[in-house]
Parts: structure tokens; C-alpha cells; sequence
């Protein structure tokens, strides 16, 4: 059984660094996404990132990171559950990602206006 800073190191490997013999943590993420002694820890983005600059992590970003983890526990051991899973996160990650260039065409995205 793979333990969970061996599966994080796996599933991210560029991004996530051994900083001491219990945590990790994703440079990629801006520190945002964070493991200590088997918690993982997402800092959510507050307000809007062209008004209050980029402060945490978006939800495409925490879906991203929950498929990953899901996909290097399934390459241990397979599952039609996980790989379900994985097919249903990609989706919504695909819809996020189609909500962020709807708002970027009206050039809304970024900001609080609806």
C-alpha cells in the first residue's frame, strides 16, 4: 500500500518537494496546496484575483490535484470505481474551464461582476 506523501510524490512529481521528513509542499501552486503529516491542505482563492491578487487556489486546480491522486491509487491497484471517478472530475473540470473562457470572452473573468 502506497502511503500518502509517496503517492503525492508520484502523482506530482516537478511540483511537489520533501521540505522535511513529514511535508510537502506544491511550489506550482504558490504554497497553496499543502501536506503535513497526512493532512492535505488547499488555501481557497479569496475574491476575485484582479482585485485582490491571486491568494489561493482555484477549483479547477483542487479537481486537478483529487484526479491525480486518484489515478496514481489506481495504478497500484485498478478499479472501474476510480477510473469513473476520474472520468467525472475531467468533466467538471472541463466545465470550469469552459465557465473561465465564456468569462474571459466577456473580459468579466478575474473580477466580481456577474
Amino acid at each position: 500500500m502506497l502511503k500518502l506523501h509517496d503517492t503525492l510524490a508520484l502523482a506530482f512529481p516537478s511540483t511537489f518537494k520533501m521540505s522535511n521528513a513529514s511535508k510537502y509542499v506544491s511550489h506550482a501552486e504558490n504554497n497553496f496546496i499543502i501536506h503535513d503529516d497526512g493532512l492535505i491542505s488547499f488555501k481557497l482563492q479569496e475574491g476575485a484575483v484582479k482585485e485582490v491578487g491571486l491568494n489561493g487556489v482555484q477549483t479547477p486546480e483542487m479537481l486537478h490535484f483529487i484526479a491525480t491522486y486518484i489515478k496514481v491509487l489506481d495504478n497500484d491497484k485498478s478499479c472501474p470505481h476510480n477510473m469513473a471517478t476520474i472520468k467525472y472530475l475531467k468533466q467538471a473540470i472541463a466545465a470550469q474551464n469552459a465557465r473561465t473562457a465564456e468569462r474571459e470572452a466577456r473580459g468579466v473573468e478575474g473580477t466580481s461582476a456577474e
